[in-house]
């Protein structure tokens, strides 16, 4: 006879690998905000940096500005070489100007262009996490389709059992009328011999009879 099929279990590695897989995600968008947020701040500590330097000079330069008629007069020459120095600096500011223009737009296209990364990545998660959702949804219905006929098959097993057990059944009960069929056949067989022997013996009790008649009437 058959065994019984097993059902089979629900599957748990592919919950586990689903979740790996989105936690994979999850970490690569992470590292993508946090390597973004790095960059940010050491182009922030950049600019502070300058301004701080740009701050320093136009001390320096309020410094010297700030010397009084009489030191003047007596420092002209100090003066004169301190406003050289100044327009010097002044000059080397506003040729940067342009660089620092420059860098300041190059941040901000990079920020933007970062912000369009994110939205993007973010776009293909979702799209991702719907596909992985449905997908779900089919593997379940494959589940849900496999333990049907898994418990089919048990039922078509057992009910074959049970067809192979009746037919053994059927098999005994048609042996056992044969060996009946026998035993009656042979009791009929004796039973048809006892009665022709009956028949015999009446017949001669007859014909002793009739010669027993005959020779009382001839007496």
């Amino acid at each position: 006879m058959s065994q019984p099929t097993r059902i089979p279990r629900r599957r748990k590695t592919n919950d586990s690998s689903q979740f790996l897989f989105s936690a994979l995600i999850l970490v690569g968008v992470i590292a993508s905000l946090v390597g973004m947020y790095f960059y940010m701040e050491e182009q922030k500590s950049l600019n502070e940096k300058q301004l701080a330097t740009l701050v320093e000079k136009v001390e320096v330069i309020e410094d010297a500005l700030s010397i009084t008629n009489e030191d003047s007069v007596q420092n002209m020459e100090t003066m004169t070489d301190q406003i050289s120095f100044l327009d010097t600096e002044v000059r080397k500011l506003w040729g940067h100007r342009k660089g620092y223009l420059d860098n300041f737009k190059k941040q901000t296209a990079s920020s933007d262009s970062n912000a369009k990364k994110l939205t993007n990545i973010s776009a293909k998660t979702n799209s991702l996490e719907d596909r992985l959702e449905s997908l779900n949804q089919k593997i379940e219905l494959a589940e849900d389709l496999q333990l049907k006929i898994t418990m089919l098959t048990n039922e078509l097993n057992k009910q074959k059992n049970v067809a192979e057990e009746n037919t053994e059944a059927l098999e005994a009960i048609d042996q056992y009328r044969l060996q009946n069929n026998q035993k009656i056949s042979d009791v009929l067989n004796r039973l048809n011999a006892l009665s022709r022997e009956a028949d015999e013996i009446e017949r001669e009790l007859r014909r002793i009879n009739s010669v027993l008649t005959e020779e009382q009437t001839n007496e």
